[in-house]
Parts: structure tokens; C-alpha cells; sequence
């Protein structure tokens, strides 16, 4: 479900590695792109702020700093 924040978690998780999948998974390039300002606000209202989690990906170079 599009919706859901599980659905993004795993899309994303993935497509770091395999960022075909993002267009396998019926999402293309060009959608992504075309999203406007007005679509990510509605995007965000979907979010339940006091049950977010933030996560940050950094090179295993910065791990230890």
C-alpha cells in the first residue's frame, strides 16, 4: 500500500541497492520527477509525526567519527 510507511521503508531500503526496482515496482523516473510541491505536502500530511522514525545512511568511513 502506497500509504503506508512500511511500503516507502522498503522501497527505499532496496532501491539503494537496486534502484531498478523503483521503476519494476511501477514508479518511473519521470513521475518522480514530475512530483510537485503541492503533492509532497499532501505526501506529508499522511505522516503520523509522534511515529517516524529518521534514519541516515553515511559511508562506513564516517562510522566511527
Amino acid at each position: 500500500q502506497v500509504e503506508s510507511n512500511s511500503y516507502w521503508f522498503d522501497l527505499t531500503s532496496t532501491a539503494q541497492t537496486y534502484p531498478d526496482i523503483i521503476e519494476a515496482d511501477g514508479i518511473t523516473a519521470q513521475e518522480l520527477a514530475a512530483a510537485t510541491k503541492e503533492d509532497i505536502l499532501a505526501a506529508a500530511k499522511l505522516i503520523d509525526i509522534d511515529n517516524v522514525l529518521q534514519v541516515r545512511v553515511l559511508p562506513e568511513k564516517y562510522i566511527d567519527q
